[in-house]
């Protein structure tokens, strides 16, 4: 009966202890998830001088392969490793901006051929309604472009920014639009030469964005041709080991500065 008796103590104690290790170990690991998406956040706000660089430096002047299915354009992707606490930690830093002017805006009037540019299924979204990306989770399979993927997204087609104005014709760069884009905006506006652009793209050098008749009236119909963007959405991914928080940033140059329009953690 002692030996029995005591063979129970140790069940019991065992037990115990094994409760008592698992909870330990779920708060230290609750803990580290903590501290790794506090470092993710961190860098996400650490990026933002890098991005800004890049806009006041880089983005007047950026031309994108015609061949490209989304007018992105890298800026950063770096990893690295960092000791902490007896242990290595994995970081890395991605950031690719999106440009606008290379998509189709998503104020643009539904009847517009830009549309034709757009893959079917999202052509008839009520895009009237929205004002972020975030307000079209769960209509697509892919709604926010990924970095370093070569698939496409609503995103990576549709233009959506806070306040767009229903009434203003659609702008669109010559340099950075997908071919398909491209060669509809050229044809609705009746000018420019699509075998040069293309010819000056593919040789890596801004074209020239031909110039709207002096008699012209300004049709909302039509639309814009311009050969640079003041407006450019930003994704930046942080990750530290296996956390990983991204912000998708809309910027647009005011004024000779560039301000931040619209700004959201992408739910992943």
């Amino acid at each position: 009966m002692a030996l029995l008796f005591v063979l129970g103590t140790l069940v019991l104690v065992a037990g115990a202890l094994s409760l008592l290790t698992l909870a330990a170990a779920q708060s230290h690991r609750a803990e580290s998830i903590a501290t790794d998406e506090r470092l993710a956040v961190d860098l996400l706000s650490a990026a933002e001088p890098i991005v800004h660089g890049w806009l006041v430096k880089e983005s007047p002047s950026i031309v994108v392969h015609p061949d490209a299915t989304e007018p992105v354009v890298p800026i950063l992707d770096l990893t690295w490793q960092e000791r902490a606490d007896k242990h290595i930690e994995n970081r890395s830093l991605r950031i690719a901006a999106w440009d606008i002017y290379g998509l189709v805006p998503s104020g643009t009037s539904s009847v517009s051929p830009l549309w034709l540019a757009v893959e079917p299924s999202w052509r008839e979204f009520r895009y009237d309604e929205v004002s972020t990306l975030l307000d079209l989770m769960g209509q697509a399979e892919q709604v926010h472009p990924q970095i370093n993927t070569k698939g496409i997204s609503l995103g990576g087609q549709v233009g959506v920014i806070p306040d767009q104005d229903p009434r203003a014709a659609p702008t669109i760069n010559i340099n950075t639009a997908p071919r398909a884009l491209l060669e509809t905006a050229l044809r609705l506006a009746q000018r420019g030469d699509i075998a040069s652009i293309v010819e000056a793209r593919n040789e890596g050098r801004p074209a020239t964005a031909p110039r709207r008749p002096s008699n012209s009236d300004r049709d909302p119909g039509m639309v814009e041709l311009t050969g640079r963007s003041t407006l450019w959405a930003v994704r930046v991914d942080a990750t530290v080991n296996c956390m990983t928080r991204s912000w998708w940033t809309v910027y647009e140059s005011r004024r000779g500065q560039w301000e931040i329009i619209e700004r959201h953690a992408i739910p992943e």
